[in-house]
């Protein structure tokens, strides 16, 4: 139902595309100051904002709100999965690199056979080396933004988070803009 305007059309798909190797999908929409984070993949899993993080709809890059951390003591919190204990190729969003701080970056931290590399919106940054073995596989729970002791929290604002099994990037691409 609704008005699709002049030229719109509707097209009403079964079931929830979502790519299979898509592990971890939170758009971090919500209203402002919210404390719920869904996961948008297959999974459905249970997301718990911890500290003061919380969705702003002031500050987005996608949809209604991103996700804020104030850099003491916030994050997200996932429990344990064997989905997160990734041996092979995989996408995993973080980064140690210096960013604007003013600017929305895209980064990806990517494992392609046993390279590892950093890319900063879609350019390769660096090669940090290589790595063989399962990245995690501690039977924690799986952490965005910070660490349980404290001793590391990031400070800013996270739109579009995603953990893929599989590597997305090997080389050069272009960041959704939409």
């Amino acid at each position: 139902t609704g008005s699709y305007g002049t030229n719109g059309f509707y097209q009403k798909y079964s079931g929830n595309i979502i790519e299979a190797d898509t592990t971890v999908l939170l758009h971090c929409d919500g209203a402002n100051d919210g404390t719920t984070f869904t996961d948008s993949s297959s999974y459905g899993r249970t997301i718990t904002a911890v500290g003061n993080a919380h969705t702003d709809t002031a500050v987005k890059k996608f949809g209604t709100a991103s996700a804020q951390f104030d850099g003491t003591g916030d994050y997200l919190s996932m429990p344990a999965s064997s989905n997160f204990a990734f041996s092979g190729d995989f996408t995993y969003l973080q980064s140690t690199s210096t960013v604007s701080a003013t600017t929305w970056t895209h980064i990806a931290f990517v494992r392609s056979g046993t390279e590892v590399a950093f890319y900063i919106n879609g350019t390769k940054d660096a090669t940090t080396g290589t790595l063989s073995g399962a990245l995690y596989n501690s039977g924690d729970p799986a952490l965005i933004g910070g660490d349980a002791g404290g001793g590391t929290s990031f400070d800013g604002y996270m739109d579009e988070i995603r953990f893929s099994s599989s590597a997305r990037y090997t080389a050069s691409f272009s960041v959704a803009t939409a």
